[in-house]
């Protein structure tokens, strides 16, 4: 198992269980002690988790822009999977489409049918990557300065030229939900560009699979009182956040 996915597992399994020893991550991943033990010293290094005596826990908060995104993309990769074609199921012929950067958007780009006519307005290099061979996807790039670590174009004139959008549909990703229901990210910049594409978007569903929930300590950039329409997650996202979203008024979809 090559090193990206085997450290995808290791932070997939302690968001799940906030805390794994080094003896079940050798069972998970069929490797050595010191193997895994390597891992969780670069994991530990950029602060993606925290070692203990034996294995390691999961942080209050997890900045997503360190890690590369190939390994983003093996984290909760099924349950993505299943967001991003109920993303497409949304979508009608000929809709005006946001999809922001992130893993779990890029999914979204890849299932979207051959057949079906669509405007996509993003500001995510992936995504453009993901459309180039779908002849009727009219595709509309925000401009802005390049940010590596999330193949995306942010800054200023990505706000302003999403300032200039009007759309039908956006999907946005998130780096976390807290416990008060506020949809966070790392990056103040890309905060701000989530902000305008709230404002250009008629509908905003915000797509989280379980492992983004309970985050604390990161840049706000909407709430269940501002800014989003719905939610669609994962199974394995606790029932609480699920009831609480409900109960604030906020259409949710579980898959």
């Amino acid at each position: 198992m090559l090193a990206e996915r085997r450290r995808a597992r290791i932070l997939e399994a302690v968001q799940n269980g906030r805390a794994v020893a080094v003896r079940d991550l050798c069972r998970l991943l069929g490797v050595s002690d010191r193997t895994v033990r390597r891992d969780l010293e670069v994991l530990d290094r950029f602060r993606l988790l925290r070692r203990t005596h034996g294995g390691a826990v999961a942080t209050a908060t997890v900045d997503d822009s360190r890690i590369p995104l190939e390994e983003r993309y093996g984290l909760a990769s099924a349950e993505k999977e299943r967001i991003a074609r109920v993303a497409v199921s949304l979508l009608n012929p000929n809709d005006r489409v946001i999809l922001d950067a992130g893993s779990t958007t890029y999914q979204v780009a890849l299932q979207i049918p051959r057949d079906l006519p669509l405007v996509v307005i993003t500001h995510a290099i992936n995504v453009v990557t993901a459309l180039l061979d779908l002849p009727l996807v009219e595709v509309s790039v925000c401009g802005g300065a390049l940010r590596r670590s999330n193949r995306s174009l942010i800054g200023p004139d990505t706000v302003k030229a999403y300032e200039n959008v009007r759309a039908d549909i956006a999907f946005l990703g998130a780096t976390g939900v807290t416990p008060e229901l506020d949809f966070v990210n790392t990056n103040r910049m890309e905060g701000e560009v989530k902000r305008a594409i709230l404002r250009a978007a008629r509908r905003s569903i915000i797509l989280v699979d379980h492992t983004k929930f309970g985050k604390l300590a990161l840049t706000p950039f909407a709430s269940v009182s501002h800014g989003i329409s719905g939610v669609i997650t994962d199974r394995r996202t606790p029932e609480d956040y699920v009831r609480r979203l409900r109960d604030a008024g906020i259409w949710v979809r579980v898959v």
